[in-house]
C-alpha cells in the first residue's frame, strides 16, 4: 500500500480574482459522496469537495499525499478549484461536512478544514457565468481581540440549516440564502460556536454585497433574536442576550457595561471585548496571512 501523508490546514485567506494554470497533481473523481457533491438545477454543473492526489518531498523523500479541493465541474469537461499558488495542498482545502447554498448565480459552500472535523470552517463564494466560474470570496474563523489585545476569541461558524445531518443514506445539506431584509442583498445565517476558544455562542447574519461576503449588522435582523432571548427564563442571561441586544440597537454598550453579569467577570470580559471590536469582525473573517486563494482550471481526463 502506498504511503499517504495527510496535509493539515489551519488558516484561510482571500483571493485574487483570476484563473491560473493547472498544478501537477491529479483529481480522483471516481468516487464522490452525495453529501459532498451537489448538482446545480438547470445546469450541467457539479459543485462540492473533490479528492486531489499529488506527490511532494518530505524529509528528503518523495511521498504520495492527498487533500481535497473546493471545486466546480462544468459540462463534465473542466474543473475550477480553489488553491494557493505554488502549493498542491494548501490551507484553503476543505475536509468534509459541507453545507451548500444557492442564490441566482451565486453558490456558497462551507466545510471543515482538511484534516479536522471539529476546528475551523471556511466558506467559499462562487459565481456561475455563461461558460465559466468565478471565485469571489473566501472566509474562515475570525480571531477577535479586545481593545487592549488581552482577550482573543475564535469565532468559528457553520451555516445554519434545518433538519439533521445523516450518513445513512448520505444526503447534501442545503442552507437558505435569501434577501431577508429586502435590501437587494441576499443573507445567510451562520451559527457562531465557542468551540475550543471559549467564546460566545450566537447567530450572526452574513450578506453577499458587492460580490463579497460581509457581516450584516442590519438591526432588524437581530430584533427577533433578542426578543426570543428575553423570553427565556434563566438565572443568568446568556451571551447571546447581550450580543443580540447590542446588534439590534435595543441595548447600548454603556448600558451593557453597567449590567450585572457573572461574579468572576469572565462573561463581562468576553462580551465587552467582542462588542467593542464589532467594526473589526468583517476584516477578521477575511484574515490574510500572505497566501491568497486563487481559482485554478483543469481539463478533466476522460476515464478518471
Amino acid at each position: 500500500m502506498r504511503k499517504l501523508r495527510w496535509v493539515f490546514c489551519f488558516a484561510v485567506f482571500f483571493l485574487l480574482p483570476v484563473i491560473h494554470a493547472a498544478e501537477a497533481g491529479e483529481f480522483d473523481l471516481s468516487e464522490t459522496s452525495p453529501d459532498e457533491v451537489v448538482s446545480i438545477p438547470g445546469k450541467n454543473i457539479k459543485a462540492g469537495m473533490f479528492r486531489y492526489d499529488f506527490q511532494e518531498t518530505y524529509e528528503g523523500r518523495l511521498e504520495y499525499a492527498l487533500t481535497s479541493k473546493a471545486g466546480i465541474i462544468v459540462n463534465d469537461e473542466v474543473i475550477y478549484y480553489v488553491s494557493v499558488e505554488g502549493k498542491e495542498g494548501s490551507w484553503v482545502d476543505p475536509g468534509g461536512e459541507c453545507n451548500f447554498g444557492l442564490y441566482k448565480s451565486y453558490f456558497l459552500m462551507d466545510c471543515w478544514n482538511f484534516g479536522s472535523q471539529s476546528l475551523i470552517r471556511r466558506m467559499y463564494l462562487f459565481r456561475f457565468k455563461a461558460r465559466s466560474v468565478e471565485l469571489l470570496d473566501v472566509i474562515s474563523m475570525a480571531s477577535v481581540r479586545g481593545e487592549g489585545g488581552e482577550f482573543s476569541y475564535g469565532l468559528d461558524f457553520m451555516s445554519a440549516f434545518a433538519g439533521t445531518r445523516t450518513q445513512s443514506p448520505p444526503t447534501p445539506i442545503w442552507t437558505k440564502v435569501q434577501d431577508i431584509d429586502n435590501d437587494g442583498n441576499p443573507e445567510v445565517k451562520i451559527w457562531i460556536s465557542a468551540g475550543f476558544y471559549f467564546g460566545p455562542d450566537f447567530d450572526l447574519f452574513l450578506e453577499i454585497k458587492d460580490d463579497r461576503i460581509h457581516v450584516d449588522f442590519t438591526p432588524a435582523l437581530y430584533k427577533p433574536l433578542f426578543a426570543r432571548e428575553k423570553l427565556k427564563k434563566r438565572k443568568k442571561k446568556s451571551d447571546a442576550y447581550y450580543i443580540y441586544g447590542f446588534l439590534s440597537g435595543e441595548l447600548a454598550l454603556d448600558n451593557i457595561k453597567r449590567m450585572p453579569m457573572s461574579s468572576n467577570d469572565e462573561q463581562r470580559d468576553r462580551i465587552l471585548s467582542l462588542l467593542m471590536t464589532r467594526d473589526k469582525w468583517d476584516a477578521a473573517f477575511h484574515n490574510d496571512y500572505g497566501e491568497k486563494p486563487i481559482l485554478m482550471k483543469r481539463y478533466i481526463k476522460k476515464g478518471r
